[in-house]
């Protein structure tokens, strides 16, 4: 497609949807009003910049972040000529959700073959498909969880700030005689050792108090067995830590050989 097929800019208010025109290095050349509206910025807020310039966070399908400056041009594979089409979300930091668009993107090419702009159209779905999507996404999580991390023979809990279990993996229920899910909302260290207060030594302590990775090593007396253990922060897209990762292997035997060695 030649130059001569660009889209008069002066018509972009007409056309009944939300339209990005890119230049050939990404750089915002024209856009209308209902593309600001959609992307929440202000009239005039896009033009000159480039996505990634812009404090805008996109995702794809899967919701997994689009990097900020390649999108949307990583869409387009070298020399295409044909439009393609794509779904991504918008991460919106207050309230803390994703908008949903379905998008078309042409490129556009001068008479001598070179890229001279990309035309982004893009509709709002997240009334349609955002629901369904999200719990895609829910879906996907949880067959990860339970095809990696309950596979392991390690303990793995993921505990709030207070330590409260938010989710476990098989190996902690079957240990303590749970059936799966029963672990939720009740204390590590209530669970683990039947106190009414967090070990001495444990690593997620620190890491509450630090934001930092820790290890250490703990002997049960319940189960009379020796654990290592490693706690690790989750923080949030703010970078305010939110969660708590922690890790208990069983190195009792390990122990036991290396002293009668």
């Amino acid at each position: 497609m030649n130059c001569n097929n660009k889209i008069p800019y002066n018509f972009l208010e007409n056309i009944g949807v939300a339209t990005i025109i890119f230049n050939a290095d990404s750089v915002v050349a024209d856009c209308n009003s209902l593309s600001e509206k959609l992307l929440g910025r202000p009239s005039g807020g896009i033009v000159g910049c480039r996505l990634k310039d812009l404090d805008l966070h996109f995702v794809d399908i899967d919701g997994f972040p689009e990097r900020g400056d390649a999108f949307p041009g990583n869409k387009i594979a070298v020399d295409q000529k044909k439009g393609t089409q794509f779904d991504f979300g918008l991460q919106l930091p207050s309230p803390d959700r994703t908008e949903w668009f379905r998008a078309t993107l042409q490129p556009n090419y001068a008479a001598g073959g070179e890229l001279s702009e990309l035309v982004l159209t893009f509709a709002a779905i997240t009334d349609l498909v955002g629901d369904k999507n999200t719990q895609n996404q829910i879906f996907l999580a949880k067959s990860e969880w339970e095809a990696t991390v309950d596979a392991l023979e390690d303990i793995v809990t993921i505990q709030d700030m207070d330590m409260r279990i938010i989710r476990a993996n098989k190996v902690a229920h079957d240990l303590f005689d749970y059936r799966l899910g029963e672990l939720k909302g009740k204390k590590c260290y209530e669970v683990f050792h039947k106190q009414k207060n967090p070990c001495e030594g444990c690593p997620i302590k620190q890491t509450r108090s630090d934001h930092c990775s820790h290890t250490g090593t703990i002997y049960n007396t319940i189960l009379d067995k020796t654990f290592s253990l490693s706690s690790f922060p989750i923080f949030d897209r703010q970078g305010k830590m939110q969660q708590l990762v922690h890790v208990a292997r069983d190195v009792t035997q390990s122990l036991r050989n290396e002293s009668e060695n």
